[in-house]
């Protein structure tokens, strides 16, 4: 998966979002301590956890068509689009 913590110049984009308040807490505590942005310290946690999301989502998948608990095909073609994200 390309870094794109990496680029933090690049062309972001304004968008609205809602967010359980304990979260948000613990964001602006964040943002307090280490004298950033809460739009900072929120960009930073997605994008750091992209990845592990992204290793959940595969482990979970790949489990399922072991058991067979899915079609196959729908798997196979999530673990594809799986694949394209990671690769762009």
């Amino acid at each position: 998966m390309e870094n794109i913590s990496q680029k933090p110049f690049e062309k972001k984009k304004k968008i609205s979002l809602d967010i359980n308040e304990s979260f948000l807490k613990i964001v602006d505590e964040l943002a307090q301590l280490t004298k950033n942005s809460r739009g900072s310290i929120i960009e930073a946690l997605v994008g750091q956890g992209m990845s592990p999301f992204c290793n959940l989502l595969e482990t979970t998948w790949k489990g399922y068509l072991k058991e067979g608990k899915w079609d196959e095909k729908e798997i196979k073609k999530l673990l594809q689009g799986l694949k394209r994200i990671r690769i762009n």
